[in-house]
């Protein structure tokens, strides 16, 4: 970890979604979040993405963090090691948001798996279950 990382607090996490649009009102700074979901149906799992939306507050500091796709057993899975990292400064009132969308997710079956963020190399406590599940398949007639 770089030394400029080290001596600082870490941020609490506030709100981690899943959502299909995300906007900013010029003004006010607040977000809109449209489309919240838990539950993502890709045409192709071995190839799909999420806008995820997530909201910092207090820490000290400057920090990086990233988004982790955990199976139920914890193994790390969905997109290699190659994910862009967020660095961000804490404020000392306020949020940080950080509004990433995640592409070339590539999974190997349906089910439950839990969104995670990593702050620094560590993982934060809190996540967001997300079931992928498999497009239904139409019926001939």
């Amino acid at each position: 970890m770089p030394k400029s990382l080290s001596k600082s607090t870490p941020p609490r996490l506030a709100l981690l979604a899943c959502c299909d649009h995300v906007a900013r009102d010029p003004n006010s700074k607040k977000l809109t979040l449209y489309g919240v979901y838990d539950t993502v149906i890709p045409v192709d799992k071995t190839n799909f993405g999420l806008l995820v939306v997530a909201r910092f507050f207090g820490g000290t500091g400057e920090h990086e963090m990233t988004f982790r796709l955990h199976n139920t057993a914890g193994t790390r899975v969905g997109w290699d090691e190659n994910n862009p990292k967020a660095k961000f400064k804490c404020k000392k009132q306020g949020f940080v948001d950080i509004v990433a969308n995640i592409s070339k997710i590539s999974i190997n079956r349906d089910g439950w798996f839990e969104l995670c963020v990593e702050c620094d190399g560590e993982l934060l406590t809190h996540s967001y279950p997300i079931r992928i599940q498999q497009q239904p398949q139409k019926k001939l007639r």
